[in-house]
């Protein structure tokens, strides 16, 4: 009506599997209330599909939270070392003399029936890189799996973790463990939550390093 005044007011109403608006309209003469009829969450969003609470990290891990951990830690460490050392000797094998230069040595210091000894030692250790590159892909898949365990976090979490004493969202696109005879450190990597609370572009680096008590 021409010169009449109103309000209206809307409400959400959320219960465990429904949803619903509640309204309320108002003028100078009457008031109207009404409800919609409610919607199954699930037909809306899948459950599944909606965002967790993001997951709260530490900035510091005891000791006593790391030993159950310590047989892991420690299995990491001695593989590491020993990938380590057989990639070494690749590399040196690979760069230490030209192929040419190793054939003919080959015919100088064996006989003719046993020439080409040192270019089969170079070529076993050539089919050796194959192999390094797959324990190399076991010992990151085992590195990512003993953060996650540790941390309870997986990639795809939001996690809020404290940096120069202020929260920061990270959405977790990647995570790893270095592991010495001195410390232990969680390392978590994903894009930072902007201010608005948006995913922003920006790439946040996160470490908890706890000393390596396991071979005590």
């Amino acid at each position: 009506m021409p010169g009449v005044t109103g309000q209206a007011q809307a409400q959400l109403c959320v219960s465990a599997h429904e949803v619903w608006l509640r309204c309320e309209v108002r003028n100078d003469w009457t008031t109207h209330q009404f409800e919609t009829k409610p919607f199954m969450v699930k037909d809306i969003c899948p459950i599944e599909l909606m965002p967790r609470e993001p997951s709260r990290l530490p900035g510091r891990i005891s000791r006593t939270w790391l030993r159950p951990y310590a047989d892991r830690c420690r299995a990491l460490m001695q593989a590491r070392a020993i990938y380590d050392v057989l990639y070494s000797a690749a590399i040196d094998m690979e760069r230490s003399m030209p192929n040419e230069r190793l054939a003919l040595f080959d015919r100088m210091w064996f006989s003719r029936i046993d020439a080409g000894s040192l270019a089969s030692v170079r070529q076993a250790w050539r089919r050796v890189d194959t192999d390094l590159e797959r324990w190399e892909q076991e010992l990151e898949a085992e590195m990512a799996s003993l953060c996650q365990d540790v941390l309870g976090v997986t990639v795809g979490d939001i996690v809020v973790v404290e940096q120069r004493g202020k929260p920061v969202r990270i959405a977790v696109e990647g995570m790893s463990t270095l592991a010495s005879d001195e410390e232990v450190t969680f390392l978590l990597w994903g894009k930072r939550f902007r201010k608005d609370g948006l995913p922003g572009k920006r790439d946040e680096h996160f470490s908890i390093a706890v000393e390596n008590d396991c071979d005590k």
